[in-house]
């Protein structure tokens, strides 16, 4: 009580008589407020954070996917092309795709099974398989979903110089799923029998 009353007099009042407890409300508020803003802003840097490594992930998948989607159309361009005999655009997409991408393998097969030397059998175009066996990785036996080979392709449509062509490039004697070679499909062509007989040795007609 002394103190107080000498504090009275003196105008002076101890801290714990001036106190102001508003402003101690006031000081929790704040340092609530930015624990919460802190929070909020952490929640926000996480949320950015796993945004953009989901971005980088995706990317690459992105990238895939549509170099699939070119090399898809490259591929179709090609066997149109090797079908209409468009040996400038054949050979050009066998040098680089599209844009300059990357170059189209010859040994692509469509849905149906069938490579570019397959179609190009089936078509006749003499010069355009002369270009494709010309490509070191071309699979002159590559067989079609049946088994059947560009030898068989060509023997079905009787083109004779396309038959002697293969031939010459390694064209074997081999069966399809059927269990049928290329010999067997000469029963209506006895010139291209002659020719697969010469070829093979051992073998009759």
């Amino acid at each position: 009580m002394a103190v107080a009353v000498a504090a009275a007099m003196s105008g002076k009042v101890p801290h714990v008589l001036s106190s102001n407890p508003s402003a101690a409300t006031d000081t929790d508020t704040d340092s609530g407020a930015n624990t919460d803003t802190d929070t909020m802003a952490a929640a926000t840097a996480e949320a950015t954070t796993a945004s953009n490594l989901k971005k980088r992930d995706e990317q690459p998948k992105a990238k895939a996917k549509e170099k699939r989607c070119v090399k898809f159309a490259d591929t179709a361009v090609l066997l149109d092309a090797v079908t209409h005999g468009d040996l400038d655009t054949v050979a050009a997409l066998l040098v680089a795709g599209s844009d300059g991408g990357e170059r189209v393998d010859v040994n692509w097969k469509s849905p149906t099974g069938l490579t570019a030397l397959c179609r190009a059998s089936l078509a006749g175009q003499l010069e355009v398989a002369q270009h494709l066996l010309e490509q070191p990785e071309c699979a002159v036996n590559a067989q079609c979903l049946d088994g059947c080979t560009a030898l068989h392709l060509a023997i079905l449509e009787e083109h004779t110089e396309m038959v002697k062509l293969l031939l010459k490039h390694g064209a074997a004697s081999i069966m399809n799923y059927d269990g049928e070679t290329a010999l067997d499909w000469t029963d209506e062509s006895p010139e291209l029998c002659d020719i697969i007989t010469s070829h093979f040795e051992n073998i009759d007609c």
